[in-house]
């Protein structure tokens, strides 16, 4: 196999992971801020009375790498594994894809996918540590 067939699968599913997670994460984060900038009244409804929780990666964030996400800002933490997350998975589909048997593919993504994403949540949350010190002293 070639290089090149290989830089177009992890571009390819870099580019499908991105807009999934963009859609399904980051935008109804963005369409609630908006909502709330532009919002005149007071009144708050019960869906608004009523926050969804964060997601999971966010969560890990929080309890595990003790990261305050408020200082940082909840959006610019979702871009940033907006821009990760993706990251990671094509790493782990480019991983797979020469393996022609089914049951071998599933195998080795769970056992690469846990020190994967510890590894690289390692490093978001030295990164989100540097922000967050950043926000600190301003």
């Amino acid at each position: 196999m070639s290089i090149l067939k290989y830089a177009l699968i992890f571009l390819g599913s870099y580019a499908i992971i991105f807009l999934f997670y963009f859609l399904t994460s980051v935008n109804p984060e963005l369409k609630k801020l908006r909502k709330k900038n532009n919002k005149k009244s007071s009144k708050k409804t019960k869906k608004e009375i009523k926050d969804k929780k964060p997601g999971t990666d966010i969560q890990l964030l929080k309890g595990f790498y003790k990261i305050d996400i408020d200082k940082i800002g909840l959006l610019r933490t979702l871009k940033i594994l907006n821009i990760v997350n993706p990251f990671v998975l094509s790493i782990l589909v480019v991983l797979v894809f020469p393996l022609k048997q089914m049951w071998l593919k599933f195998l080795i993504l769970i056992l690469a996918i846990l020190p994967v994403v510890w590894f690289t949540y390692y490093f978001v949350a030295k990164y989100l540590r540097h922000l967050e010190r950043k926000y600190e002293n301003e």
